[in-house]
């Protein structure tokens, strides 16, 4: 499944373990976890909009 990364530490993380992030919140913050929501859904491709 797609991995939104609560942050940098996280998907350092996740990178590790062979399961990269589509995307990166700069912080774990609500604003920065929207933010990282918002692009998934604009993003074309299997993790966001068609």
């Amino acid at each position: 499944p797609t991995l939104l990364a609560v942050g940098p530490t996280t998907a350092a993380a996740s990178r590790a373990v062979g399961w990269p992030p589509a995307a990166v919140a700069a912080s774990p913050t609500t604003g920065d976890l929207l933010a990282g929501v918002r692009f998934l859904l604009d993003t074309p491709g299997p993790h966001g909009a068609a």
